[in-house]
């Protein structure tokens, strides 16, 4: 079963990311199914009782119904699965009401009623009224055909309708319930999937406040240090702490601009701007912007680019929030004293970067977990600095998406060190996943 259905729906499954459209896309392949393998097996009651005039309206029933599936294959879209299911569904009920007494016609008006369920749930409540008029209107010329005979008819006779009578219940009673479970099934599934859209919305403006935090805790040291060289009379430092504030308001403006392309649904392996990018001064301008600080924890960055640009494809924006968070955490868990050195080599294939400060360190139990969401490995930092457990989940998400890898080595109260490769490279072919409609893999810890 699941084979088959593979190979009717493998092509529109994965032209939709949409889970609702998903859903219909499997409850029509299914139903499709089902309704041919019902028409097929009328075959040996009509010729038991030798009704080829039946068995014929059947077969044409047969080939519709294997017509809708082939729709479903080719088609871009099911509203001609639909279309084709709902005329065989009409068909079927006038054609044998026209052969049948009136006691088999009440059975097999049974029929609309789970056919007009189908429309409803895939294309609507406008499709389904159109449906029930023109249902309607066969009834009543049937009803009038039936009443006037104007064409000879051979109904069947009640006696072999008490044979088939049963098994018609039974498997209407059958598909009804079958039906109704994959419908409600699929209205959970699209529920699930509207829940956790919320959810990444969430995500992402958590993410947002954790970033807009830092950039704001930045902005906040630079106009202390501003002040301060503004009642020294220091033109040069005033120049220099303004610089920084233009660049946290730029960094902010950034962020925000993240956060209305998801609210606008797109994915954010959509949303990079890859292109290459000198990670030499992008890793400068970050220290720079930190510098204020750090200079009010009394600690050191110490960063040593040389005179060689290192090169590398990747969004710029993204592994500037991934290395800001990195600066940050380092800073928030180092004590005053402290020194945070950051390294930069290059091979041809990769680029790795290397965090190492000399604080409070991650203890053993908390490894496993420090890349996750609202991690209990979120601690205060060294001077009481609040901490939401998002920081290394962001950075391994924003790492993720430039097929990076994070690694970190960590000996409780003897500093933490991470080392970040990398490509040089970007391949965008194996980076498919979203950033925000996955697990996030918890990392490699040594």
């Amino acid at each position: 079963m699941k084979g088959l259905e593979n190979f009717f729906i493998q092509h529109q499954m994965a032209g939709s990311t949409d889970p609702a459209e998903r859903n219909k896309i499997i409850v029509s392949f299914r139903f499709a199914l089902t309704y041919l393998l019902i028409t097929a097996s009328t075959f040996p009651f009509c010729i038991l009782f030798h009704r080829p005039d039946i068995l014929s309206l059947m077969g044409f029933l047969f080939l519709q119904n294997l017509g809708a599936l082939v729709c479903i294959k080719r088609c871009d879209n099911l509203n001609a699965t639909v279309v084709l299911l709902a005329a065989s569904s009409l068909i079927n009920v006038l054609g044998n009401s026209y052969f049948a007494s009136f006691n088999l016609s009440i059975i097999i008006f049974i029929w609309p009623v789970i056919i007009s369920v189908f429309v409803n749930f895939v294309l609507g409540r406008k499709a389904t009224l159109i449906f029930l008029g023109l249902f309607s209107l066969s009834v009543i010329a049937i009803s009038i055909i039936r009443i006037s005979v104007p064409y000879p008819f051979n109904p069947i006779d009640d006696m072999r309708i008490n044979y088939s009578a049963g098994f018609m219940i039974v498997m209407a009673s059958a598909f009804l319930y079958y039906f109704l479970s994959l419908h409600d099934h699929s209205r959970n599934e699209a529920l699930s999937s509207q829940i956790s859209a919320i959810e990444s919305r969430n995500n992402t403006l958590h993410i947002v406040a954790h970033d807009l935090r830092n950039v704001t805790t930045s902005n906040q040291g630079c106009i202390t240090l501003l002040q301060i060289a503004i009642k020294e009379g220091n033109a040069k430092d005033i120049q220099t702490f303004i610089t920084l504030l233009a660049n946290g308001t730029s960094a902010s403006n950034s962020i925000v601009n993240d956060l209305l392309n998801s609210a606008s649904m797109k994915s954010e392996m959509d949303n990079l701007e890859i292109e290459a990018t000198d990670l030499s001064m992008l890793i400068q301008t970050l220290v720079n912007q930190y510098h204020p600080v750090a200079a009010n924890k009394n600690i050191a960055i110490q960063f040593h680019p040389g005179n060689t640009s290192i090169y590398a494809e990747v969004d710029a924006s993204k592994v500037e929030r991934a290395f800001g968070n990195l600066i940050t955490n380092a800073i928030k868990f180092s004590h005053p004293g402290g020194t945070l050195k950051i390294e930069l080599e290059a091979t041809k294939e990769v680029v790795t970067a290397k965090f190492k400060d000399n604080g409070i360190g991650i203890p053993e139990h908390l490894k496993s977990s420090i890349f996750t969401k609202h991690t209990k490995a979120g601690r205060r930092g060294t001077q009481g600095e609040y901490s939401t457990g998002l920081g290394m989940y962001i950075v391994k998400n924003f790492l993720d998406l430039h097929q990076a890898t994070i690694t970190v080595n960590s000996p409780e109260c003897h500093g933490t060190e991470f080392v970040i490769t990398i490509p040089r490279t970007f391949q965008k072919a194996t980076a498919k996943r979203t950033l925000m409609d996955r697990l996030i893999p918890t990392g490699q810890i040594q």
